[in-house]
Formats: structure tokens, sequence, C-alpha cells
């Protein structure tokens, strides 16, 4: 006869599957039916959450039950539909903001390359869904009524209608967001450390003089003018010398911020854009003005290490950043979620390198 003190601590998990099994086949739970919770079963069962946990898995790999999350378990159809519609191949909608056109670019378009790959991975479906609606109440309703299974939110949204969304919405992954109190997982950019490394290649060349053309008003733009302003402080050197010009993260403000430069008095000795997008319409400009040779006269950086930097002449120095990681991760986050009865948002920052090429070096000498 077994030891019932080494049954019990063995297969406790085990006793209770059995017996939820056989109450599924008797008929005591239907199909759709929902299960008791996992709090409801601990107590009922006198057994910790952990093993309610391992006996509910056992059953939901034999196909019989299926979890929607933030709803609870529910019993499937059986034998003839073990993996329940909507549980294996998930739908997952990719929210973008068509507000601020201006703020996507070849960065993005990597980010999401990422998302569609760990996606494909997985069977689980794509929707792409873009809010172009000035107003909130139907923008909110717009994502609302479709059956998604989780969302990931990339862009610049309404903090109030990114709050309602990742409130009463699926799971949800923000990327390149700065909300507070939200229970959702979040991914950004370390970009305080790349825009202070940046800044230090260029102090360690030489420069003093330095114009940094930036993107629109938010918390990246934010970020890298700190690591930029940090940068130039602990290196004991004049902040005036920093001209600051503001653009917009596509190309054309950065053929705009060149030819304000070639128009200003005192030249910079170099010129770090907050993305690769503004750096190629800096040394666009540049190059044309025949006046200003790269970077025999002004070095140029950009930030991203998109495909802009090999596409200009000389190849551009930037901040590499795991864009593809970035997409990857996101979907990781949201299977995490699904997989687990409990789960802890995390708040991840991308971390970022520099990648220097021919676009800096030296400045000239006086």
């Amino acid at each position: 006869m077994s030891n019932p003190d080494s049954s019990k601590r063995t297969y406790l998990y085990k006793q209770l599957s059995d017996k939820l099994r056989k109450e599924i086949h008797s008929g005591k739970y239907k199909t759709d039916e929902r299960l008791p919770s996992m709090d409801d079963l601990s107590k009922a069962y006198a057994m910790n959450r952990i093993t309610v946990k391992r006996a509910l898995s056992e059953l939901r790999a034999e196909g019989l039950i299926y979890s929607i999350p933030a709803q609870g378990t529910y019993v499937s159809a059986g034998d003839a539909s073990p993996v329940p519609p909507g549980n294996k191949h998930k739908t997952i909608g990719l929210i973008l903001s068509g507000l601020e056109t201006h703020a996507f670019g070849s960065y993005h378009v990597d980010v999401i390359t990422g998302i569609q790959e760990a996606l494909g991975k997985l069977e689980w479906y794509l929707m792409l869904i873009v809010l172009d609606d000035p107003s909130e109440d139907r923008a909110y309703e717009h994502v609302m009524q479709v059956q998604l299974d989780g969302t990931i939110y990339l862009g610049i949204f309404q903090p109030s209608l990114l709050r309602r969304l990742v409130r009463n919405g699926p799971p949800s992954v923000l990327i390149d967001q700065k909300l507070r109190g939200l229970k959702c997982d979040v991914i950004n950019v370390d970009n305080y450390t790349g825009a202070y490394e940046a800044t230090e290649h260029l102090i360690d060349l030489g420069h003093r003089q330095l114009a940094c053309v930036t993107g629109h008003e938010g918390h990246v733009s934010q970020e890298r003018k700190e690591g930029v302003q940090d940068a130039w402080t602990e290196a004991k050197l004049d902040s005036s010398k920093i001209q600051w010009i503001e653009g917009n993260f596509q190309k054309n403000s950065g053929n705009a911020a060149a030819e304000k430069i070639l128009k200003s008095k005192k030249k910079p000795t170099a010129i770090f854009c907050f993305n690769d997008e503004m750096a190629a319409g800096v040394m666009q400009t540049l190059h044309a003005s025949n006046s200003v040779e790269i970077p025999k006269d002004i070095s140029v950086m950009g930030f991203d290490n998109t495909n802009w930097t090999i596409a200009t002449f000389p190849q551009m120095t930037s901040v590499q950043v795991e864009r593809f990681s970035m997409g990857n991760l996101a979907v990781q986050r949201l299977q995490a979620h699904f997989e687990a009865d409990t789960h802890t948002p995390t708040l991840t920052s991308v971390s970022t390198s520099l990648v220097v090429r021919e676009s800096t070096t030296k400045p000239p000498k006086a």
C-alpha cells in the first residue's frame, strides 16, 4: 500500500485533474460553461494555486478546457474540437495613430516587421487598425468593436484615449509610450543612454560646437535631449555652444535644419539628428550646397541605425536600436500573458549601442 503522504505530495494535482476530467465527461460542466476560478478551486479542494494551475494546465493540454484572458476558464467542445477557436490562432490588433502621420518612418516599419515575424511563428493573425478619426469616442469604438485577443499600440495617441483602450480592452503592449498607472507591458528605447553616448563620441573627437535636430514633442525627444545635455555638462562644456533645431523625424525637416545651419554665421562642427531620416536630409542639403564637405567640415550622425545609414555618402554614424527585437518582444509579452493565469506587466528598456561610420571625424582646425 502506498504512503498517503507521498501520494499527496506527488500526485495532488493529478487527483484534481482526474476529478475535473470526470466531472466534465459526466456533464457536470457543459461545453463553453465557465469553470470555478482558481481561487474557488483552491478553497474547495484545500490546494494551493500552483497545484490548481498545474491541474488546469494538464486539462488544457488535452483540449478539455480553454482560457480567455481576463474572463476565465471554460469547457471546450471535447475531442471533436480539442483546441477551441480563438485559443491557438489568436488575432492581435496592431493599433496605429493616423493623426500624426509625420511620426512614422522606417523605424516603425522595422518594429512592425518584427511583430509580423513573431506572429507568423505562432500562427497568429495580425489585424492592422489605423485610428485617423479626431473624435476620441469614435476612435475608441473603432477598436472596441473588433474581436481581438490582444493589442499592440505603436505611435502617438491622445493619453486619455490610450488609457480607455488599455483599461477596457484585451491584453495590451505599448511600444514607445510613457503613461503612468496602466497595468500593461511597456517596451521603450533607452533614449537617454543612446544620446549620451552619441554626444560623448562627438566630444571625444574634439567637437565643441554642436547642433541638435530634435523630433516632435514627446518623451523620445525629451530623453534624447537630456542625454545630450548631461554628456555636455559632465564634460564641462558651455551649454550655449549647443544649437537646438526643432524637427519632426522626417527627412524634410532635416533638409530645413541644414538650410538654417548654412545660413548661420557660426556653423557647428557637428550635427546630431535625433533620427537617421532627418540626418539623411541634413547630409543631402549640405552636399547640395557645394560649400560643406562631410565629415571634413561638419560631422553628421543620426539615431536608430536604420537603412538610411548605408544609403548616404559617406555612410552615417548612428545609434543602434534593436527595432526588430522590440516587435518580437511585444508578441512575446502577449504570449506570456495568455499562458499565465496571473501575469505581472513589465517595463522593458531596450539598450542601444553606438555604430561609428565615416560621417563623423575630428573637427577642422580653427
